[in-house]
């Protein structure tokens, strides 16, 4: 399996365009005046471009993640955005139709902010919850045309690094206390039988 990947923030840009809401990487970003985003290597408004890209690499399979503030800018499955699920449309038709494999991450560090702000993210457990309500949403969009689903990207830089110390978004400089916390109701995150959830924690 000859393959690439991306993260929506690593590539996607669009950080404000047709409704995508903020995540808690634009906060991060824009807070402590780092490099952001908001524009990355435009991917959202080049989808033909870099789809060609990956044609001339001669990948089978490509893993892209879902940013989960541009499909569901509430944060839940009841704001679905119809600008965002055609996006991901798109590529996904794209990627079929020159013969790549679509792999995709459902979640790959991006929560939106508006959940931070309401739950506390990662330290809620209301979150094992709203993620699986999510899942379940991305696979009646996607699911007849993606075989291959990854639940959450690396779940210790999620729980360590998000909520212990700090290095990442949201940014919690919690201890270990809350990167238990944080790392306790990643792996409550309920594993469906259509998904890959490969979780290593390192306390």
């Amino acid at each position: 399996m000859w393959s690439v990947g991306t993260a929506a923030y690593q590539v996607e840009g669009g950080w404000q365009q047709d409704g995508r809401a903020q995540s808690i990487w634009d906060t991060y970003c824009h807070k402590e005046e780092r490099s952001t985003g908001d524009v990355a290597s435009d991917s959202y408004n080049n989808l033909y471009r870099d789809t060609a890209a990956l044609q001339i690499l001669g990948v089978a399979h490509y893993r892209f993640s879902i940013s989960w503030s541009r499909l569901f800018p509430n944060g839940t499955e009841d704001g679905h955005s119809q600008a965002g699920h055609s996006y991901y449309r798109a590529l996904i038709d794209r990627l079929k139709e020159v013969g790549i494999e679509p792999v995709v991450t459902l979640y790959h560090w991006d929560l939106p902010q508006r959940l931070q702000d309401l739950y506390g993210g990662w330290l809620n457990e209301s979150m094992v919850d709203i993620f699986q309500a999510y899942a379940k949403a991305c696979f009646k969009l996607f699911g007849k045309d993606v075989k291959y689903w990854i639940t959450i990207d690396n779940p210790y830089v999620v729980a360590w690094h998000g909520y212990s110390t700090g290095k990442l978004p949201p940014g919690i400089k919690g201890k270990k206390l809350l990167g238990y916390r944080a790392g306790h109701n990643l792996i409550k995150v309920r594993r469906c039988k259509r998904c890959v959830y490969v979780c290593i924690f390192l306390f």
